[in-house]
C-alpha cells in the first residue's frame, strides 16, 4: 500500500460524511410527505405542511393540524351548537426540526440517519398561553431518531403542570409516550399517572391510564392491529354533598386485535371490555364486567372496501351521506359467512351475577337466492341465521332488574282515589307480578329453575326458534 492509500481512504469517508447529510435530508423530505400523506386518511384531521426548509445538515417544517370540516359540521350536529364557528380556520402549529446523519448532534452525539424534533409552535396563540398560563415551556415534544436499517425510535410528552385561579385548581402529572417505527408497523406506550380538578362544586380525579397500540398500517388494505386502554380510577365529586363519590370508576379497560389468515384472504376481530367497578352516587353499582366479542373469517377485501367506503361517507357532510353504497359491500362481506362468538359477558349487580355466551353465524344456503336476498330484511336474515345463545342469571338480580322494571311501569298507576299509589305499594305489586310471571315462564319451559339461578338456552335454526328446546314464536323476541 502506497502513502497515499490512507490519505485517499480517509478522504473519502470525509466525502461520504459531507454529502450524506445532504443526500439524507432529501429523503426526510420524501418521507415526511408521505407521512402526512397517510395522516391525511383520518376523515377528522387535515394535516398540510405549511413550509419546508432544507439545509446541509438540518431541515425545517411548519405543520398544520386542524380539525376537517365535515367533522366539524358532524359535531355540530350532534352538539345542536357553532363548534365550527369556534374552532373553523384554526389550526394546531407544529414545528419539525430534522437533523441529518449520519452523524447527530441534536441530543448529544448519537448514530443514526436522521433526528427529529416535534413541537407547537412556541410564539403561536397556544404556546404563549402555554408557558404563561400552565407554566410549561413547550405543551408538547416529540423525539425520534432513525437507525440505517429503516426503524425509527421515538418518545416524547406533555410536561407536568399544576395551578390554581382563585378556589379553583389542577394538577397534571405529565404524558410520557415511547415507541419504534418500522416499515408500516408503530408500536407505542403511553402512559398518564394522574390528573386532577379540583373546585367549591366539583372534584375530579383520573390515575393510571395506560395505553399500549400495535398498529400495521398497509395501503389498500385493512391494518393489523393490537391495542389496550386501562384506566385504575376515575373519581368525581361535590364536596358540597359530602365526601362520598358521585362517580367512582375502577379498573376499567377495552382494546382488541384484528390479524388475518396466513393466506391473507380472511380477517379475524376481537374486541373485549372490562370493568372492575362503576357506582353512581350509591344509587347504581356494577362490578366485574367481563365482555369479548369475536367477529372470524371476515373476507379481506370485501371489508377493505366496506371500510373504505365508510370512512369517504363520514368524511362527508349529513346531508351528502349516502350509505346505499355500503350495501354491496356488506352483502359480499356476509357472503363469506363470518361469524360471531360472545365469550364471556359476565357482570355482578345487586349482589347477583349474570353470565352468558352466544355463537352466531350465517348459512348462506338457507337463504334466498338472487333479487330476493336482501340482507336488510329482518326476515330474510333470520331463515339464515344460526344462533346458539346461553345465559345464566341468579334470581338476586332477576328479581332486583326485573322488580325496578315492574316499578316503573307502575309508577304512573293511579288508586281509586284518582292519586299515585304509594311506593311501598308499588314495590308490593311489581314483586308480585314479577313473581307471576317467573313462574308463568318456567312452568312452559322457557325458563329453568336452578335452585339460586334461573338459565335459558336459546335456539335459532333456519327460521325456527327454541328457547330450552320449546318453540317460540320468533315475534315475541
Amino acid at each position: 500500500m502506497t502513502k497515499r492509500a490512507p490519505i485517499i481512504v480517509v478522504g473519502i469517508i470525509v466525502l461520504v460524511l459531507l454529502a450524506a447529510p445532504l443526500a439524507i435530508g432529501m429523503m426526510t423530505e420524501n418521507a415526511l410527505t408521505q407521512q402526512v400523506g397517510i395522516y391525511t386518511q383520518n376523515p377528522a384531521l387535515v394535516t398540510n405542511v405549511e413550509s419546508y426548509e432544507r439545509s446541509w445538515f438540518t431541515s425545517r417544517a411548519e405543520l398544520g393540524i386542524r380539525l376537517s370540516d365535515s367533522y366539524l359540521e358532524q359535531l355540530d350536529t350532534l352538539g345542536q351548537g357553532s363548534i365550527s364557528q369556534m374552532l373553523g380556520g384554526s389550526s394546531l402549529p407544529v414545528i419539525v426540526e430534522i437533523f441529518h446523519g449520519p452523524v447527530l448532534l441534536n441530543d448529544g452525539f448519537s448514530i443514526g440517519s436522521a433526528g427529529v424534533k416535534a413541537y407547537v409552535d412556541p410564539e403561536s396563540q397556544l404556546g404563549i398561553l402555554a408557558a404563561q398560563f400552565l407554566g410549561i415551556p413547550y405543551l408538547f415534544e416529540y423525539r425520534g431518531r432513525g437507525g440505517f436499517g429503516g426503524g425509527f425510535q421515538f418518545e416524547g410528552e406533555i410536561p407536568p403542570f399544576e395551578n390554581a385561579l382563585g378556589e379553583t385548581s389542577y394538577a397534571f402529572s405529565g404524558f410520557e409516550f415511547s415507541g419504534v417505527m418500522q416499515a408500516g408497523d408503530t408500536q407505542l406506550t403511553a402512559l398518564l399517572e394522574s390528573a386532577s380538578y379540583q373546585s367549591p362544586l366539583e372534584s375530579v380525579l383520573v390515575e393510571g391510564v395506560v395505553v399500549d397500540i400495535d398498529y400495521d398500517y398497509r395501503q389498500g388494505m385493512l391494518p393489523l392491529s393490537n391495542m389496550a386502554l386501562n384506566i385504575r380510577r376515575v373519581t368525581t365529586s361535590n364536596p358540597l354533598l359530602g365526601a362520598q363519590p358521585l362517580i367512582a370508576l375502577e379498573d376499567a379497560g377495552f382494546g382488541g386485535t384484528m390479524i388475518e389468515n396466513d393466506a391473507g384472504t380472511y380477517i379475524d376481530v376481537q374486541a373485549f371490555y372490562r370493568l372492575g367497578k362503576f357506582d353512581a352516587a350509591g344509587l347504581f353499582s356494577i362490578g366485574d364486567f367481563d365482555l369479548s366479542i369475536d367477529l372470524n373469517h371476515l373476507e379481506a377485501e370485501a371489508a377493505a372496501v366496506l371500510y373504505e367506503l365508510y370512512r369517504e361517507q363520514i368524511s362527508l357532510p349529513p346531508f351528502e351521506q349516502d350509505l346505499s353504497v355500503l350495501e354491496a359491500p356488506l352483502a359480499r362481506l356476509l357472503a363469506g359467512e363470518p361469524t360471531l362468538t360472545i365469550n364471556p359477558l359476565h357482570f355482578a349487580m345487586a349482589g347477583g351475577e349474570f353470565n352468558a355466551t352466544a355463537n352466531v353465524s350465517l348459512d348462506n344456503d338457507a337463504l334466498p337466492t338472487g333479487g330476493m336476498r336482501d340482507f336488510q330484511d329482518l326476515m330474510v336474515l333470520q331463515q339464515g341465521l344460526v344462533m346458539d345463545l346461553d345465559m345464566t342469571a341468579s334470581k338476586r338480580l332477576v328479581e332486583y332488574l326485573g322488580g325496578m322494571l315492574m316499578e316503573q311501569q307502575l309508577a304512573f298507576v293511579t288508586g281509586p282515589d284518582g292519586q299515585p299509589m304509594p311506593l311501598d305499594q308499588i314495590q308490593a305489586m311489581a314483586s308480585a307480578q314479577l313473581n307471576l310471571m317467573l313462574t308463568g315462564l318456567a312452568a312452559q319451559g322457557l325458563l329453568v329453575d336452578e335452585g339460586d339461578s334461573y338459565s335459558m338456552a336459546f335456539q335459532l335454526n333456519n327460521g325456527t326458534a327454541t328457547a330450552n328446546g320449546q318453540p317460540i314464536p320468533l315475534g315475541a323476541f
